[in-house]
């Protein structure tokens, strides 16, 4: 990434979010997500709250937590949620 480009924060968390899921990581909590990101457990929620909202997650309550996965059910999701992060290069990174 070039040092003059300017990103929007809250986007670059977003995506990081998304980045989280892969074969390996298919559910998630969101204890999980906040881990993974490096970034507090309410700006968490807030963000994973919002890529619910607009479809991009889903969640499956199942007693004291809630597991979220990609997509919602009119959201298309590739089989492999991590395949535009391989063929771009980009990595999962904590955030800072």
């Amino acid at each position: 990434m070039k040092k003059n480009q300017r990103l929007i924060q809250s986007l670059s968390r977003a995506f990081a979010i998304i980045d989280c899921f892969d074969e390996e990581h298919k559910e998630l909590t969101l204890n999980d997500i906040s881990d993974m990101v490096a970034l507090n457990i309410n700006t968490t929620r807030g963000l994973v709250q919002t890529l619910v909202y607009y479809n991009y997650l889903s969640f499956d309550h199942c007693f004291f937590h809630c597991f979220y996965q990609p997509g919602g059910s009119d959201r298309t999701v590739p089989e492999k949620w991590g395949q535009y992060r391989e063929s771009s290069g980009r990595k999962r990174n904590k955030m800072i």
